[in-house]
């Protein structure tokens, strides 16, 4: 059995596939016929789970192209993940306490924008401000408000491996349809133990996990030849790049080929980022603004309207701009005081958007047309 490059590739021989056979106890109808008894190839350790049906066709839990030419068959392991994925803002009551109630309208609305998935308790979402009880709580909140209408990724980065597993595993019982971890640190991390931390997630959930790779507050950088790396942990399927470099999704595509896909982090470097093979979009958002940034990133990806979504993104940047510059938190929740869905303030030790930036948000709010 062989691993070639990316996309993660494997060719198996009859003597491979007769051994894993045996090994699991299977009997194929007719010896020309054993690739329906292979129910999982072990590819450096990493189990890949293959089911196929009574008239033998292929199936599994990630996208796979297959041919067979005698003995040999190559099955490639793909990532078609895409879409417009909010990231969910943490409601806070005037107590400070989790709003709840506020999260059901929140999610609800979203949802009716048209997203194509969710994401909670990450960084931008205040995810690092939660206890593990209100982590836990807002996890089966919105999975049960999503109720199966659109993806949920919840976030179960911590800083110990440990905890990150037990955040993975309450998760995908919660009704998470993925996960999305970045590198925590607080002593210094090497490669190595990166590899061994996503590893041991990976091999505690049966769900796909999206690598959220945040250098900035983590201190330890998936660099594109790192991330080739990475590539043989079968479970991560997907990348969020928020390096900060949008030449990143270019690298990235250039080394390992489909075997990602690769969501853009920052709203600002959009266009850039789908120029250079970005195919998804992880978006705080407001319901203010949903829509609009639903139907920019359909120009973009889908209608692949090149004049169209430049007007789109042009007349959004000055918002985009003020999330770069005073935080998305910050600016979605203000947002509130124009609208019934009250997200409350940024919990401390972060600070409501002041007043000055509050007043250019009136302004470009109103020059949207969405006040």
């Amino acid at each position: 059995m062989l691993l070639t490059r990316n996309p993660l590739t494997v060719v198996c021989d009859k003597s491979s596939v007769e051994a894993a056979v045996t090994k699991l106890s299977l009997a194929p109808k007719a010896l020309n016929d054993w690739m329906p008894a292979v129910s999982e190839l072990l590819i450096s350790n990493v189990s890949l789970p293959f089911q196929f049906d009574d008239e033998y066709m292929l199936s599994c839990a990630y996208p796979v192209a297959s041919t067979s030419v005698g003995w040999l068959t190559r099955i490639t392991v793909m990532s078609n993940d895409h879409g417009i994925y909010c990231y969910v803002m943490t409601p806070f009551a005037k107590t400070g306490e989790v709003d709840l109630g506020a999260l059901k309208d929140y999610v609800e609305a979203i949802i009716q924008s048209g997203v194509d998935g969710l994401t909670c308790i990450a960084s931008t979402c205040e995810g690092a401000y939660l206890s593990e009880q209100e982590r836990f709580d807002v996890t089966k909140a919105v999975c049960k408000i999503a109720g199966g209408r659109v993806r949920v990724n919840v976030g179960a980065g911590a800083i110990s491996t440990r905890e990150s597993i037990r955040y993975a595993k309450h998760a995908e019982d919660g009704g998470a349809t993925a996960l999305m971890v970045d590198m925590q640190t607080y002593f210094p991390v090497t490669m190595d133990e990166a590899y061994r931390h996503y590893m041991a997630i990976a091999e505690s959930v049966t769900i796909p996990i999206r690598l959220y790779n945040i250098p900035a507050p983590n201190k330890f950088d998936f660099t594109p030849e790192r991330l080739v790396q990475m590539a043989s942990i079968s479970r991560i399927t997907s990348i969020k790049e928020a390096s900060g470099d949008v030449n990143r999704t270019r690298d990235i595509k250039a080394l390992c080929g489909s075997r990602f896909a690769i969501f853009c982090g920052f709203h600002y470097m959009l266009l850039d980022a789908f120029r250079l093979g970005a195919v998804g979009w992880e978006a705080g958002l407001h319901p203010l603004i949903a829509r609009l940034c639903v139907d920019l990133y359909r120009t973009l990806a889908v209608e692949r309207d090149a004049p169209k979504s430049e007007r789109l993104f042009q007349q959004l940047l000055p918002l985009f701009t003020l999330f770069r510059y005073y935080g998305v938190p910050q600016t979605l929740k203000a947002m509130s005081v124009w609208s019934d869905i009250k997200l409350g303030d940024p919990r401390p030790p972060l600070s409501p958007l002041p007043p000055a930036q509050l007043k250019l948000l009136e302004q470009i709010l109103r020059d949207l047309e969405l006040i």
